[in-house]
């Protein structure tokens, strides 16, 4: 499921576009999720601002590492374990696929090609693929709260605190990918087929 050269340099000349100030991608991401599926909306306590604060370092973490993918499967299997216990369904993918990309291309205003959609769908099916290992070895599942805010799925220190001491030490490893530091850096510098939703945005 590795992704090819062109399809990586077709991500991120996509994702430039997307990784601007103002663009509110995260934002309107959720907007749409909640839109198509409104009963996941309760699964998110957080509050707004945090939610799409880590949902969007997280993607663009996701983005920087396109070259060195085998080294965030780790964190990836980390929170699909977490997403398990929290009895998110492997069903539900399709679904934030689906919704990816249509935010993609809303926010390029239906210009992105049906090429670097595609290369935004393999990836995410290599993302999805990774959680999902993570998810095959919950046998236990816990309440079903979605928080992504700190002491949640998305949070790193939460990870490590739920995790078994083996999985800390391959989540000590990643830490560096969600350093603050790191990710201004990476801003500094300029730098997921789905199934098919209709959507008029709310103007």
């Amino acid at each position: 499921m590795q992704l090819t050269q062109q399809e990586r340099q077709l991500i991120q000349i996509s994702f430039a576009k997307l990784d601007r100030p103002g663009g509110d991608f995260a934002r309107y991401f959720f907007d749409l999720l909640f839109e198509v599926a409104p009963l996941v909306k309760p699964m998110f306590v957080t509050e707004r601002n945090l939610l799409e604060q880590h949902f969007y370092e997280l993607f663009s973490t996701a983005i920087k590492k396109m070259d060195s993918f085998d080294s965030i499967k780790p964190t990836l299997r980390a929170l699909g374990r977490q997403h398990a216990r929290h009895q998110v369904k492997k069903e539900q993918f399709s679904v934030v696929k689906s919704v990816l990309l249509l935010a993609i291309d809303y926010m390029e205003a239906g210009t992105c090609s049906s090429e670097t959609l595609n290369a935004w769908g393999h990836y995410f099916d290599c993302i999805a693929a990774a959680m999902q290992q993570g998810m095959d070895e919950v046998t236990e599942l816990s309440a079903p709260v979605y928080n992504m805010g700190p002491g949640s799925l998305a949070d790193p220190a939460s990870l490590n605190e739920q995790a078994s001491p083996i999985e800390q030490a391959e989540l000590n490893q990643q830490a560096a990918l969600f350093d603050p530091a790191e990710q201004n850096e990476h801003a500094a510098q300029g730098h997921w087929g789905a199934q098919t939703v209709t959507h008029s945005p709310t103007q």
